[in-house]
């Protein structure tokens, strides 16, 4: 009798169990779908987000005059408010869009910028592959920003390359044009941004204003700091590889090795 119980218990357990876990993976895949369709959705919102910020300063730029608006007008401080708002709301790929076309449309420039960016964080914006030239982004928190090629080739491979080419010895100058096509921030001014980690290998940074700037475990193999203000910067363990100094002003600079650079301080003096 009791063999005759366990059969159908056996069975009746068994049951149970390939129900439950067909009812918990239909409720995995109903929860999957759910986080797939508000993703979509998050990303459908971003991008409205970003194509009416687009309409909203076109609009400013040509029936407004917001490039030679004055710090007081109206589409200025209107724009400013847009900027800061959809910065806020856009993830990296479009935050970089979005600082591309502020930089085009001349509203970014490091003499007389237009917007103000000071404080806003844009860590996860991709501005690879950017010619920033003469950009103005002081204060603003870059931290990990990328600012290189996504497929960055490594020295090795670029010495390698060069050798089958038939350079047995490649120079620095070889190397360097490897990486041309990289950022491009020639005369921007980047005073007291955070770029603490930040690639920069072989960025153009020739007379880039990087005074109070943290460069902390920054990459600055290759890149160009010709004639660049490193003043009050904090360069603490940051990788630097054969970059071109010629012309660069330290002045209470803290360098790689942590010892602090006052080199230069007496070209800041104010002539007399």
């Amino acid at each position: 009798m009791l063999q005759l119980l366990i059969v159908p218990t056996a069975l009746a357990i068994g049951a149970f169990y390939l129900q439950e876990t067909s009812k918990q993976r239909d409720l995995e895949i109903a929860q999957a779908n759910r986080e797939k369709d508000q993703q979509i959705a998050d990303d459908r919102a971003k991008q409205e987000t970003l194509n009416r910020y687009f309409d909203q300063i076109s609009t400013l730029l040509f029936d407004r005059g917001l490039r030679t608006a004055n710090a007081d007008d109206e589409s200025r401080i209107v724009a400013q408010a847009r900027t800061l708002t959809a910065l806020r709301e856009l993830d990296g790929e479009r935050q970089g869009q979005l600082i591309k076309f502020l930089h085009k449309a001349k509203l970014l420039q490091a003499k007389k910028p237009v917007l103000d960016l000071r404080q806003t964080n844009l860590r996860e914006a991709n501005l690879s592959g950017s010619n920033l030239s003469e950009i103005d982004l002081a204060g603003v928190d870059l931290v990990g920003i990328n600012l290189s090629e996504l497929n960055l080739p490594d020295t090795d491979s670029i010495l390698s390359a060069e050798r089958k080419m038939g350079n047995k010895e490649p120079s620095r100058v070889m190397i360097f044009r490897s990486y041309e096509n990289l950022a491009r921030l020639e005369k921007t001014n980047l005073d007291g941004a955070n770029l603490s980690g930040t690639d920069l290998r072989a960025a153009n940074l020739r007379r880039v204003n990087l005074s109070r700037t943290d460069l902390s475990k920054a990459d600055l193999s290759m890149a160009d700091l010709r004639d660049t203000n490193l003043s009050f910067a904090n360069l603490k363990d940051a990788i630097m590889f054969e970059p071109i100094l010629d012309g660069t002003l330290l002045c209470n600079t803290i360098m790689p090795d942590g010892t602090k650079s006052d080199r230069d301080c007496d070209k800041l003096k104010p002539k007399k």
